[in-house]
């Protein structure tokens, strides 16, 4: 395929990627606004800068027929590099003419030449797989063809889902399910980036809340455990809610050990980030009807104690157990427990533990995780 091939397929890529209106695979999920464009860049051209601003644009690159992606602010490249051409062998020395008058002798054949070694093969682009999806876009990766498909499904959720997520940069990451489409959002207050799933109508984070409760620069309601790290900070009812009302005002006076005047207003932020909240104990209900009452298809995949897990929607919770006051932790790699922003009464809040398809409540001084929940639009 020539280089005028491959700029008229490339421009008729692009007409159907305007069509198409390239977004996240839940385009609320990954703060990414207007809209993306394919481009083809000629030879010698440098592909400029990759931020938010652009993220998403995909660059297909003339003099080296190599194809690049604006994503967490560098340019990624779908196809590995070509591996350099073999040596040519050398060739072998001729035989000298006979003399004239007598036959001349045969010339001694010149031995043949060395044959030249093979390429070293690519290093690999972004996936190994030749197709991957880039935003709501499937596009199919082959050695000097790119053909752009028909949107992937807004569903995310589907476990038969073909899209190649990078789950590349955080340790807990490991424990997402691959076959999930996910989105990401980054806490502006820490600079942290979770990982979001869409699951239903609703938009969950897919790991654990870690950020820092402070109040007037004192870390206040949180517990972080060192050798549980990977999996998110814990936090008393108190911290949870935000009762200080630093971030709303929504929570605020929630969480005291007796807090006579509490009077949440839905939705809680919370410790949240803006723009999400605390799931209150109806948010998790919807959860449980759009999964079947299913715990196992919110487990996370590999644990001993959850041998039925199957983490269908990519929610990928953790046994991260609690943590009690003065304790270092109780119950990790067993079940784990998930505040909700629902006050049962003065000393009491309810909590969802997953793996027993429970909601029961806990006196407010207990540390548990904390999953966010996107606001509604």
């Amino acid at each position: 395929m020539n280089t005028r091939q491959m700029n008229l397929m490339f421009a008729g890529a692009l007409a159907a990627s305007a069509a198409l209106g390239l977004c996240a695979c839940d385009d609320e999920t990954t703060g990414v606004s207007g809209s993306q464009t394919m481009s083809v860049l000629d030879a010698g051209k440098t592909l400029g800068g990759c931020s938010k601003d652009n993220a998403g644009e995909i660059i297909y690159v003339t003099d080296s027929s190599a194809v690049y992606f604006c994503a967490e602010g560098k340019w990624q490249t779908l196809n590995g590099k070509d591996g350099k051409d073999g040596e040519n062998g050398k060739d072998g020395s001729n035989g000298k003419d006979g003399a004239n008058g007598k036959d001349g002798v045969n010339g001694v054949d010149g031995k043949d030449g060395t044959d030249g070694k093979n390429g070293e093969n690519g290093s690999s682009g972004l996936s190994t797989k030749d197709t991957v999806v880039i935003r709501d876009t499937v596009v199919v990766v082959k050695r000097d063809t790119i053909v752009i498909k028909e949107p992937f499904s807004s569903n995310s959720n589907s476990s038969s889902s073909s899209c190649a997520t990078s789950l590349v940069g955080k340790a807990n990451w490991a424990y997402l399910n691959p076959s999930i489409c996910y989105g990401d959002i980054t806490d502006e207050r820490d600079g942290q980036v979770y990982k979001t799933v869409k699951i239903g109508d609703q938009v969950w984070m897919a790991e654990n809340l870690n950020f820092e409760y402070k109040v007037d620069g004192k870390t206040y309601g949180t517990y972080a455990v060192d050798s549980l790290k990977d999996y998110g900070s814990y936090y008393n009812w108190a911290a949870a809610m935000d009762s200080a009302g630093v971030f709303s005002a929504n929570g605020k006076g929630c969480g005291k050990d007796i807090d006579e005047v509490c009077s949440p207003v839905y939705p809680v932020r919370g410790v949240c980030p803006e723009g999400w909240h605390v799931p209150n104990t109806t948010e998790w209900e919807n959860l449980y009807n759009t999964v079947s009452d299913s715990d196992a298809a919110l487990l996370a995949v590999g644990f001993s104690h959850w041998p039925n897990a199957t983490d269908t929607y990519g929610f990928s919770a953790l046994p991260a157990g609690m943590v009690a006051s003065g304790t270092t932790g109780f119950g990790f790699g067993r079940y784990t427990y998930f505040w909700t922003a629902s006050r049962k009464d003065e000393m009491l809040a309810y909590r969802r533990r997953l793996e027993r398809d429970s909601m029961d409540f806990s006196d407010k001084i207990y540390y548990f995780s904390v999953r966010c929940i996107k606001d509604s639009e």
